[in-house]
């Protein structure tokens, strides 16, 4: 699979996102849940399983836009729901502004759309658009750091900002595929979701071309330097200044 996941030994094994036209083997389809994470993420990411789906199996409105599979006028009916009824901006132009308008579906496709570990993907011989984990803060921080590594932009290698946690998960790391030095996306940060993933828990999202990057320099990292996990211990620490 790559160093990056031996180095970073992760509670839960990455995943990965992609479409395809074809069924994958030895694959499930989604079961009829409303929350696609339930139905699709946390099944792939906690249990190893494959989970396929196709745009009418899904009962949830977000993957619309989160999966790519629609880009109706439908969408831009949130702005009112997101704003005057939930409280999330404060204004309907806000939402359509600081949200709507910068999420825009790239494309739309009709095909399956499968969520499974890495490994079975890369064991397949395919290659997903979307590698994902599920991480702890301190797991969260060393992909952060990893990510701009030997970034060549001089902004932030990650982007954390409102979303459907399906548009976390696929939309905006696919958006940021399309541009020359893409980012990396932390989600899960919808409250909906939030009740009933773990607590410590965020998801990490990375462009499949940049994720080839990361595993191919991990090697060289703090990741092989074999501190940036270990518990504190008081007793290696250099000793303080003395007061005058």
């Amino acid at each position: 699979m790559g160093r990056l996941v031996e180095l970073l030994d992760n509670q839960y094994p990455p995943i990965a996102i992609y479409h395809t036209k074809d069924i994958p083997e030895d694959s499930e389809k989604v079961a009829e849940e409303h929350c696609v994470i339930k139905s699709f993420f946390l099944p792939s990411v906690k249990e190893g399983r494959s989970i396929y789906g196709a745009p009418n199996d899904l009962r949830c409105g977000g993957p619309m836009s989160g999966f790519c599979i629609s880009d109706s006028d439908k969408r831009m009916g949130l702005a009112d729901a997101y704003s005057t009824m939930n409280g999330y901006f404060d204004s309907p132009k806000r939402v359509v502004d600081n949200y709507l308008d910068m999420l825009p579906v790239p494309f739309t496709t009709e095909d399956y759309i499968v969520f499974e570990p890495l490994s079975k993907t890369q064991a397949r011989g395919i290659e997903p658009e979307v590698v994902v984990f599920f991480a702890d803060p301190q797991h969260i921080s060393a992909l952060m750091v990893l990510a701009g590594y030997a970034r060549e932009s001089n902004d932030s290698p990650v982007e954390m900002r409102y979303a459907l946690s399906c548009e976390n998960l696929y939309l905006m790391p696919i958006l940021e595929s399309r541009k020359e030095d893409p980012k990396c996306i932390v989600g899960l940060t919808e409250f909906f979701v939030r009740k009933f993933v773990d607590p410590d828990k965020f998801s990490f999202s990375i462009p499949y071309s940049l994720y080839k990057k990361m595993d191919g320099y991990a090697e060289e990292t703090f990741l092989s330097k074999g501190r940036w996990n270990k518990p504190l211990d008081p007793n290696g620490m250099p000793p303080r200044r003395p007061k005058d």
